[in-house]
């Protein structure tokens, strides 16, 4: 795991620096490179948005849970629905479980700080030799999405680099990011009429 690249690496550029954003795509494309190669990391496409760009969903925890994966996820969606679980079992069960938790990125696209350190996280849990952060990771499973919101993600990057270095550099878009929901996807989040909230929902 320590010859992992980490994103700086990666791209050739420091992530969060001025004037640097990583498009979606790239994006995509770390993960993809993480999961390949780190043992601590299972990448999956949880779907595709309204502009056909995939959702992807990092799996992190340990090398044995990773391993395990399967298994820890259809003991989270028992213990979900208790139940449907025979008296004598629960308690085996949490014993043999994991805690699941999940961070969501980028739902407003503008706001995309979170998009970009999400590569930052992934690369410091694949790569750490604490003891606490081996502890925890032993102990839980993350789930991270890098962005909810990649149509507008794509948007945002794009708009960023056609006025770079230009006097209109920084300026705001003209034109709202999503294709239908316009602003930001939140507010579908009791209706799921759109991909993106019914694959989070769905996740």
């Amino acid at each position: 795991s320590a010859d992992l690249q980490d994103p700086h690496q990666f791209f050739g550029k420091k992530i969060g620096a001025d004037r640097t954003l990583i498009p979606y795509t790239g994006i995509v494309k770390y993960f993809e490179y993480l999961g390949e190669e780190s043992p601590r990391i299972s990448v999956t496409n949880e779907g595709n948005s309204t502009e056909d760009h995939p959702l992807i969903a990092a799996f992190i925890s340990s090398e044995e849970n990773i391993q395990n994966l399967d298994r820890l996820i259809e003991i989270n969606r028992m213990l979900a629905n208790p139940d449907e679980v025979p008296g004598d079992q629960p308690a085996s069960l949490v014993a043999e479980g994991r805690v699941f938790v999940i961070i969501t990125c980028g739902i407003h696209a503008t706001e995309i700080a979170s998009t970009q350190f999400s590569m930052l996280l992934a690369h410091e849990l694949a790569t750490t030799d604490c003891k606490q952060k081996g502890f925890i990771l032993d102990q839980m499973v993350l789930l991270l999405m890098p962005s909810i919101n990649p149509d507008g993600n794509i948007m945002v990057t794009d708009w960023y680099y056609r006025y770079l270095d230009t006097e209109h550099e920084g300026s705001m878009m003209p034109y709202l990011y999503h294709k239908y929901a316009g602003h930001d996807t939140n507010r579908d989040y009791y209706m799921l009429n759109l991909r993106e909230s019914r694959i989070v929902n769905a996740v």
